[in-house]
């Protein structure tokens, strides 16, 4: 069941980032998600099937999903955050060598 569970969060990953790459309009890693998702239900219908009877695969099931759910969406802020704070660090980083600059050159043309 440990391993149903465990399927059960990364597809919700899996789903998570075909959102993205959709969003971004990129083909290739929509379609590489696409084909990646065929074989995680695939192994879950199989699983399913094989057991039938047991609710607890199907529960397993569920919460895995809604942990992956929670966890590709605090990974996506995560990231997110990282990526604006890179990029404000980068931005500065170009604000102040242009800041420092521009006196140098007003000097130089008052001559």
């Amino acid at each position: 069941m440990l391993l149903i569970f465990l399927i059960g969060m990364a597809e919700m990953v899996l789903a998570t980032l075909w959102a993205k790459y959709v969003q971004d309009k990129s083909v290739i890693g929509s379609t590489a998600v696409t084909i990646l998702h065929v074989f995680v239900w695939y192994f879950v219908l199989r699983t399913v099937i094989d057991q039938i009877d047991n609710i607890g695969i199907v529960v397993a099931y569920a919460l895995g999903c809604g942990i992956g759910n929670i966890a590709a969406h605090y990974f996506g802020e995560y990231s997110k955050k990282k990526i604006a704070t890179r990029r404000r660090r980068k931005s500065k980083d170009t604000e102040a060598h242009a800041i420092t600059a521009v006196p140098n050159l007003l000097a130089h043309e008052s001559h």
